[in-house]
């Protein structure tokens, strides 16, 4: 009923458990990318990252297959706090500007 409705709300029952458990994982990283300046959560790095570095790789790997149903409005939160969607084009683009600044002091690759 509308009565029983109303009392869970003043309560703050959680009607969406999925949304919430999404909202608390977001937060989560948003605080990790604060204190360590990047999204990459390392597997074992700390006992309480593992679920996060979980959840993290299920929004990439969602993404990616496209069986993720990631609204608009999440894909942006994440891309705010500099999301990284793919670890491996990351990694080579963070070789290739180390390369080249060392080309450009060096005035070689060798």
């Amino acid at each position: 009923t509308a009565e029983r409705k109303e009392l869970l709300d003043e309560i703050g029952f959680c009607w969406g458990v999925l949304e919430s458990a999404w909202q608390e994982n977001y937060e989560k990283l948003k605080a990790y990318q604060e204190q360590n300046g990047h999204c990459l959560v390392s597997k074992g790095e700390l006992d309480d990252n593992d679920r996060l570095y979980n959840w993290v790789l299920k929004q990439r790997e969602g993404m990616k297959k496209g069986k993720l149903r990631l609204t608009a409005e999440r894909k942006e939160l994440l891309d705010e706090i500099e999301f990284c969607w793919d670890v491996l084009e990351s990694a080579r683009q963070e070789h290739y500007e180390k390369l080249k600044a060392y080309q450009e002091q060096n005035g070689h690759c060798l």
